[in-house]
């Protein structure tokens, strides 16, 4: 008997908080497997075949939550199931910037019991900004000071 398939990264939540991390590796395995076709398909190329369309499927419905799933059972085109999550995640950036100038905002030295934790949360955190299109680079050193005052 066989091994079930197993995600090879992370599945998409039926949230879509990490949509953009979700459709790099998407994107990137599927260069690799040589399926790029089934979900951008060339304006004047040749079609992808329709073994390398239920490849395409199968992988990305494993790599979907199971909500997911079944809300969008009845697509069978995987570009078609493409475009739908798309639509439907491809701004989550929007709701997120809120959420993390929030955190900006109230992070502080003295919640963190070691300076390098305190570091890594405000390099991470600076990093979700800046891929949202939030540039905070030049304010991290004054944060950084301004949180000693506190």
């Amino acid at each position: 008997m066989t091994e079930p398939s197993r995600p090879e990264f992370e599945i998409l939540n039926n949230r879509g908080k990490e949509y953009h991390r979700w459709v790099s590796d998407v994107t990137n395995t599927l260069i690799g497997k040589r399926l790029t076709t089934t979900i951008f398909p060339p304006p004047n190329g040749p079609l992808a075949s329709d073994e390398a369309k239920a490849q395409a499927l199968m992988f990305l419905r494993r790599h979907i939550h199971p909500t997911l799933k079944k809300q969008y059972l009845k697509r069978e085109d995987p570009k078609d199931l493409w475009d739908v999550l798309k639509q439907l995640f491809n701004n989550v950036h929007d709701v997120l910037i809120p959420e993390l100038t929030a955190r900006w905002e109230s992070i502080r030295l003295m919640d963190f019991a070691k300076v390098g934790d305190y570091n890594q949360a405000m390099l991470d955190l600076q990093a979700k900004l800046s891929f949202c299109g939030v540039d905070k680079s030049r304010t991290v050193l004054r944060r950084s000071v301004t949180s000693y005052a506190c």
